[in-house]
Parts: structure tokens; C-alpha cells; sequence
């Protein structure tokens, strides 16, 4: 079964207006309208020091319990907001395709850490962009000034996560 569906016009233009700048945090260029929030297992940015005592030789069941506080936050994340995936596409990866879930299910699969996929999720509700990252660590753009920065923090904290400012 596809996970995956085209969303109709209505939607897309939706996703577009909402989401115009969207290509810079594709292309590692931090926007202007979007502030980047690090959800991780860790309180802050590593040092050198700290990412080899905390990143290297890391036991099976620290990794494994680590990878589990994401995939739940994000299990919870989809189910509380609208999601769609994305991609860039083009000659010169210009145009943005939108997809929409085809189940719940699929949603939850995209999103959890099994194969490391770089998921990539807008969550249009609250204006968002949340990235698979790296070293225990997702990224969510918000864009502008955003109410609901409290809530994603709450939810955060509720698994174990700290929210900060990547920028």
C-alpha cells in the first residue's frame, strides 16, 4: 500500500503560501522568518569533549532508549498536528512537491528512526518545518513569532527531550 498521495491544489497553495521561504532550511541556509529549535536528548550543544564521552562508544541500550524518546515525541507530533512530507525536485531543485499521508500509520512509519531516513514534515497548523536530524537531535523550524513554541516544549519535556535555540 502507497504511503504517500499528491495533495490536491487547494492544499498545495496552501502549503506554498504558508511556506514560500521553505527552500533555504533545505539548503542549509538559515531564513530570516524561520527561527530553528534543536529537540534532543541533550540539554544543549556538545563541545568536543562531551561529544566524545557522550556520542562515542555509546552502548546498545543508551542508543536504543535515546532513538525511542524521538520516535515517540514524533509519534506524538503527528498525531497531535496535520502533516505533509516533502521534497525538492527539478533541474535545479526548485519546485517543491507536497505529499499527504495516506493512513496514520504511514504517517507514524515516516517519522521513526528505524533506517535513519532524514524525514522531512511540514506541520502547516503551526508553521513548522521538523527535520530529521543527527547525534540524538531533530530540528523544527518555526516560522515568525510562534505561540506554540510553549506547547512543542511541553511535549518535549514530557518525553525526556530539552527544546533550544539551534540558530
Amino acid at each position: 500500500m502507497r504511503k504517500f498521495r499528491s495533495v490536491n491544489n487547494a492544499i498545495r497553495r496552501t502549503l506554498e503560501c504558508s511556506f514560500s521561504t521553505l527552500t533555504n532550511p533545505l539548503k542549509k541556509k538559515i531564513p530570516e522568518d524561520y527561527t530553528p529549535y534543536a529537540i534532543s536528548v541533550f540539554e544543549g550543544r556538545l563541545d568536543e569533549e562531551q561529544s566524545e564521552k557522550l556520542l562515542v562508544n555509546v552502548s546498545f541500550s543508551v542508543g536504543k532508549e535515546r532513538i525511542s524518546k524521538l520516535n515517540k515525541f514524533s509519534i506524538r507530533l503527528m498525531s497531535e498536528f496535520d502533516a505533509y512530507s516533502f521534497k525538492l525536485a527539478g533541474i535545479r531543485k526548485k519546485n517543491i512537491l507536497y505529499k499527504e499521508f495516506t493512513s496514520k500509520n504511514a504517517k507514524i512509519e515516516y517519522v521513526t528512526q528505524v533506517n535513519m531516513g532524514n524525514f522531512k514534515v511540514l506541520l502547516p497548523e503551526i508553521v513548522a518545518a521538523y527535520y530529521e536530524g543527527y547525534d540524538y537531535t531533530n530540528i523544527l523550524w518555526l516560522k515568525g513569532r510562534n505561540d506554540n513554541l510553549a506547547k512543542i516544549e511541553y511535549l518535549a519535556n514530557e518525553y525526556g527531550l530539552f527544546l533550544w535555540n539551534a540558530s
